[in-house]
């Protein structure tokens, strides 16, 4: 979660496609010492790019906080789900990823292996897979504005050619009648393309999800291979979905 302080960072970056450190340090009052720290939690969690001196946004002021801000929702137990999530991949694995704020904690714990290939439609994913061994490949196509997931035909046909072991998608409300929903028709395209062409199928749900139904259904509860949510889920939840035949995962606190 970002403090205050980071927060304002942000901002001031965002505002002027550049900040130097003595900039921020003028401006906040705080050391030299304090903005470097402040400003390596940032660019750990992929929202600015540190250049010689100061940092620079990672994309356009539309994107830093809206997209940052709804993936710090539920974020501790999207952190339980992604954990539990990286358990059922195994080195020289290929691994495809949608757009959405859970796959890209789940890229975060991507990172600790040394043999996979990732593909994703997600440019903050692939920028946060960026700097270590995980080959990363991004989906081209059409940018879709302050989500920065690529969407449309060329990354439709794209992935249409492409075969992976196992695709993780996040979803905006799920329940045993409509499955996984979600409310941007674009994202569900794309869902379903990577969907049709994976071995195993992984939905990332908190429990907050459950009940839920959003504009479009993404698939039948029956073709996907794993759920994996956290401790909130009910025992009623999980044994509906397990009599559908879905293996259920419940991810714990470290």
């Amino acid at each position: 979660m970002l403090i205050a302080r980071q927060r304002k960072i942000l901002e001031i970056i965002a505002a002027n496609e550049l900040a130097t450190v003595d900039e921020l340090c003028a401006e906040l009052s705080v050391s030299e010492a304090t903005v470097r720290r402040d400003l390596a939690a940032l660019e750990a969690e992929g929202l600015v790019n540190r250049t010689w001196g100061g940092a620079v946004p990672v994309s356009s002021v539309a994107y830093g906080l809206y997209v940052h801000e709804r993936s710090q929702e539920n974020l501790r137990e999207k952190q339980m789900i992604v954990r539990a999530a990286a358990d059922l991949i195994h080195e020289g694995e290929v691994i495809a990823l949608d757009g959405g704020t859970t796959c890209m904690e789940l890229a975060k714990q991507l990172r600790r292996f040394q043999r996979i290939t990732v593909f994703t439609n997600s440019l903050l994913a692939a920028h946060i897979l960026g700097n270590c061994s995980v080959t990363v490949h991004v989906i081209g196509g059409r940018l879709r504005s302050g989500e920065f997931s690529m969407v449309g035909n060329v990354a439709r046909d794209t992935i249409l050619r492409l075969h992976f072991d196992t695709f993780f998608m996040g979803a905006s409300g799920f329940d045993l009648e409509n499955g996984p929903t979600d409310f941007n028709l674009d994202d569900v395209e794309i869902k379903q393309c990577f969907l049709r062409q994976s071995r195993e199928r992984v939905a990332l749900v908190d429990h907050s999800k459950f009940g839920r139904t959003s504009l479009a259904s993404i698939c039948n509860v029956e073709d996907l291979t794993y759920l994996v949510s956290d401790p909130g889920i009910s025992q009623d939840h999980i044994a509906a979905l397990q009599s559908k035949g879905l293996t259920v995962l419940v991810g714990k606190d470290d």
